[in-house]
């Protein structure tokens, strides 16, 4: 087993915790749009509700981008995977290769050893 062999596995486990987090974002951002419709008016009002939209605004560029690299984990860790199973064929191939020329050494056509 490789050492190598959980990194999909951390990079699919980051994905999960960014998507998650990017999901608690994103209904925050919700929350704080539905606030910055108030009731009341006057300049408080008007102070809270751009203070809210930009908040708001904030949270979607945040979501967003935790949306990107979540996006990018999955692809860093299916590459890792297509790459390290590469890796194994590689290695296995090298062992049959070191196997058969083990093979060659130890047999000697002239007959002696």
């Amino acid at each position: 087993m490789s050492p190598w062999d959980g990194v999909p596995g951390q990079l699919q486990v980051l994905a999960a915790r960014a998507g998650a987090l990017a999901e608690e974002v994103r209904e925050r951002g919700a929350e704080v749009r539905v606030r910055a419709r108030t009731e009341w008016s006057g300049p408080a009002a008007e102070a809270y509700a751009a203070q809210a939209t930009t908040e708001a605004a904030r949270l979607d560029r945040c979501a967003s981008e935790l949306d990107d690299l979540v996006a990018a984990l999955r692809g860093h860790a299916q590459g890792a995977r297509h790459r390290l199973d590469d890796v194994a064929a590689l290695f296995a191939e090298a062992r049959e290769a070191l196997e058969a020329a083990a093979d060659l050494v130890t047999l000697d056509p002239g007959g002696r050893r």
